[in-house]
């Protein structure tokens, strides 16, 4: 099954890639649907285009299930906004009127085209009438389909869920008529109908390791974290990227000239491009190690714009002993400096270690003073973190290079942002991350990563309700029923976005404060209920409402309607707080001239709390003189 949107007018050359998944082997054909959704309606250059865009459905062959659920998903998505939808077939694609909106063409994808009721039609004779359409977006979303980059015509092979692409695409649709801060991108339902991806939406957990590191260096971190509960949030996958597997290296000779022949922005390059092959609306965060820090900086001071375009939120930042100011022991004018690190790579990895690569981490190289001569433009947005170590015997003997204390690789100083959150720890530079013992700093670096920031003070944190729970991270009661989201995410099992889970006449706050179960319709009373029979004997009603354990005692109302349909106001007809045979029960007169009467009662506990509200219509005469009625106990 496949989406296709067609976009000719672009504002940007980087596209955003769909996600895709296998739509779980139900039928013998695969079918797919492609999402890529073009960059500029993510970029935060957007504009958003005139209210009541129209979007035409073309459905490319006979509908199906895969189909219907598409279109009929994409309808329901944009149902409450300005979008104006018009679903054709394929063979009526040639009387869409010119500069529409958008092109959505619904259908099954192979490799060399789309199948239609008249066969397999190629990829370039589709690309070939939409554009006769002329549409005024016009974003290619196929599977199997090519990419022309020529004609703004981009495509991505790949398998989805089909309800998952009709809500990316009805996402996409909306945010032309509402603005880029107001609409969140529909993360948590878009996952959940993506179980089995191959490219999934998901989030992601980096370990990118320091200079002359490897994937081994987060060895006994990575440990320590699979014997978490990750109980707020899980990661779809926790990778490593490490810059020297892009020049795939045969040995330590190798590696050396990898420093000498490629700079620390080629290693940014290399992750962003990594980053870039990601599914649109992935979330990354990042636990970098000393170098690997600057490479996470200088990616995002090199590449922020196209990462958000693409769709692809870096989340958080946590840097362990990151030389982000630079450190002075890469300083090759410092004599003392250039000494030890001559005599510490030639023991460690040959005469070629000190490079131009270690040389730029100096305090003074153009590449620490650009990523610190403007940080904010690249790193608003991202929860950023810095942790520096101490190590009080080894900082002692390079006092005189860096000045202050240090791991000894990095000065603490020097290790910090004025942005980011600050934590210290008493442990060498490469004990911050391969240290088994090293349980402070494993504790602190795991609640970045899986916690973050909680802007609410809730305890649940800013990632967690956007991309879970779907609450407002800046509310800590999101559904305003007194009871934190928090609470009800781990504590009571409601819903924190309903002020009623169970759907009773009491929220969840007094449900929970009153000693009742906020999840059973049934406690404290059933919903409407409580009225057992009602009887009407001449101008005499009798109510008889059930009695249930933490009823102490119940009201009675009743108002009238003419037979003309208006009705009056609610008057009180008493209380009874002493049920018998299990009933309570009130008696009154019905006044005359009305056809019907609604009965209401209201059910309290014994400190006045209000349990539950019934009420019921019955005729009780002709609109006339009234009166009459009929006998007999007629239930509701």
């Amino acid at each position: 099954m496949c989406f296709i949107i067609g976009e000719f007018i672009l504002c940007s050359d980087r596209l955003q890639y769909g996600v895709s998944k296998m739509i779980d082997g139900k039928s013998a054909r695969n079918f797919v649907i492609l999402i890529l959704i073009l960059l500029p309606v993510i970029s935060t250059t957007f504009q958003p285009e005139p209210l009541h865009p129209t979007a035409w459905i073309v459905m490319a062959n006979n509908q199906d299930e895969n189909t219907s659920i598409a279109a009929k998903t994409l309808q329901d998505e944009v149902s409450p906004f300005p979008v104006r939808t018009v679903e054709t077939d394929f063979e009526r694609l040639d009387s869409i009127p010119l500069h529409e909106d958008m092109i959505v063409l619904v259908g099954h994808g192979q490799p060399d085209g789309l199948e239609t009721p008249n066969g397999l039609i190629l990829w370039s004779m589709i690309y070939d009438a939409i554009a006769a359409r002329q549409p005024q977006k016009a974003v290619i979303l196929a599977c199997h389909s090519p990419s022309d980059p020529s004609s703004n015509i981009f495509g991505f092979d790949g398998n989805v869920d089909a309800e998952a692409g009709a809500i990316l695409i009805g996402w996409y649709l909306k945010r032309l008529v509402r603005s880029n801060s107001d609409l969140m991108f529909p993360f948590n339902r878009v996952s959940q109908a993506q179980q089995t991806m191959l490219h999934p939406l998901g989030r992601y957990l980096y370990f990118v390791h320091g200079y002359w590191g490897d994937d081994l260096d987060f060895l006994d971190m990575r440990y320590d974290f699979s014997g978490r509960d990750y109980e707020l949030i899980d990661y779809t996958d926790i990778r490593d990227f490490s810059y020297f597997e892009h020049y795939n290296p045969a040995d330590e000779d190798a590696k050396n000239h990898i420093h000498w022949n490629y700079t620390l922005s080629d290693f940014a390059d290399n992750f962003a491009g990594e980053l870039l092959d990601l599914s649109s609306g992935s979330q990354v965060n990042i636990i970098a190690h000393s170098m690997g820090g600057v490479i996470v900086r200088e990616m995002l001071a090199l590449h922020r714009t196209e990462l958000d375009t693409a769709n692809i939120d870096i989340g958080k930042v946590i840097m362990l002993g990151t030389p982000n100011l630079g450190t002075s022991l890469a300083d090759p004018t410092i004599i003392w400096a250039d000494i030890l690190s001559l005599l510490g790579g030639f023991l460690t990895h040959g005469s070629l270690w000190p490079s131009p690569v270690y040389w730029s981490m100096t305090p003074w190289s153009p590449l620490i003073l650009g990523l610190n001569c403007d940080p904010m433009s690249y790193s608003t947005g991202i929860n950023w973190y810095t942790t520096s170590g101490y190590d009080p015997v080894l900082s002692a003997l390079v006092s005189n290079i860096h000045g202050d204390l240090s791991d000894p690789i990095v000065a603490r100083g020097r290790a910090h942002l004025s942005f980011a959150d600050k934590s210290y720890f008493d442990v060498d530079h490469y004990r911050l991350i391969n240290d088994e013992d090293n349980q402070a700093t494993y504790d602190t670096v795991f609640q970045y990563a899986t916690e973050g920031t909680d802007s609410d003070g809730d305890g649940l944190t800013d990632d967690a309700e956007t991309y879970y729970h779907e609450t407002d991270p800046n509310d800590w009661d999101s559904d305003n029923d007194g009871l934190s989201d928090y609470d009800e995410v781990s504590t009571h099992g409601t819903d924190p976005t309903d002020s009623n889970s169970d759907n009773d006449w009491i929220n969840d706050g007094d449900e929970i404060a009153w000693g009742y179960n906020p999840n059973d319709p049934s406690d404290p009373v059933p919903y409407s209920a409580l009225i057992s029979s009602v009887s009407v004997v001449d101008s005499t009603v009798r109510a008889y409402v059930t009695h249930y354990s933490p009823m102490d005692y119940v009201k009675f109302y009743a108002k009238y309607r003419t037979k003309f349909g208006s009705w009056t106001s609610y008057s009180y007809c008493g209380i009874d707080s002493t049920p018998s045979s299990g009933k309570y029960y009130r008696s009154w007169t019905h006044p005359s001239g009305y056809a019907k009467m609604m009965v209401m009662v209201k059910a309290y506990d014994s400190n006045g709390h209000l349990l539950g509200i019934d009420t019921g219509t019955y005729t009780i005469g002709d609109g006339g003189g009234g009166g009459g009625g009929g006998g007999g106990d007629v239930p509701f």
